[in-house]
């Protein structure tokens, strides 16, 4: 009966693990996207706000943010490479914070190590956009470290969480199955008690009518045929 009810709760457990981190994999998965994706918007947004403000030729050298209550780094760059304007906590940086690329359309990355944060990775935007006669590029920036606090605050919760429903669903398991096999013992302890000088004891039927039961009430219609065959033979 061991063997059975460890069988049945390794493979319960098992099955349960493997459940458990499929959807783990699957909820970290769409909150980091969930999160990434909001992020990066709002650096694009801003951008793209800018980019129309600076299509007018109706800007300074310094900027002022359109997202006030989100920390955000935002510059206009030249062909050249040169900064003709910034939001004032990037005003002192005389290069742009993050690297154009040799695309002319669109594009939103997430990069670390720039010289705006502080080892935090960022979601970088940049939208190109026509001044008069001038070629420019607006870089917008957002921190991304909200995101990762909240993936690493997920991630912890679910190591933590993890192991302790698996323990309590593999106790359930063992408590259930074991429960379940009872009446088998029951009717295994009977049978081994039964001698061939008294076959009249006859094994516990459960009250149910599923395998078990049907098993005793066998092993009880086996018993009467042994005893009525011995009976004849005496």
């Amino acid at each position: 009966m061991r063997g059975i009810r460890a069988r049945t709760v390794l493979g319960a457990t098992i099955a349960l693990a493997i459940a458990l981190l499929a959807g783990a994999l699957i909820l970290r998965t769409q909150l980091r996207h969930s999160l990434y994706s909001s992020i990066s918007e709002e650096a694009l947004t801003e951008a793209q706000g800018v980019a129309a403000l600076v299509s007018t030729g109706h800007f300074g050298p310094v900027l002022a943010s359109r997202q006030s209550t989100t920390q955000g780094w935002v510059q206009v760059v030249d062909n050249a490479g040169r900064v003709v304007s910034a939001t004032a906590n990037v005003r002192e940086l005389t290069a742009p914070f993050a690297p154009i690329g040799s695309s002319t359309g669109t594009s939103v990355r997430r990069l670390a190590g720039l010289p705006i944060d502080t080892g935090e990775r960022v979601a970088v935007a940049a939208v190109p956009v026509s001044s008069g006669q001038h070629r420019l590029t607006v870089l917008a920036a957002r921190p991304l470290d909200v995101a990762d606090a909240s993936d690493r605050r997920l991630l912890v919760g679910l190591l933590t969480v993890f192991p302790i429903l698996l323990l309590v669903a593999a106790l359930t398991v063992w408590l259930v199955v074991r429960r379940a096999l009872r009446p088998v013992e029951a009717i295994r302890s009977r049978v081994a008690s039964i001698g061939s000088s008294d076959l009249s004891q006859r094994v516990p039927e459960p009250a149910t009518d599923d395998e078990i039961g049907r098993l005793a009430t066998t092993m009880n219609t086996m018993l009467e045929r042994l005893q009525v065959a011995v009976d004849r033979q005496r």
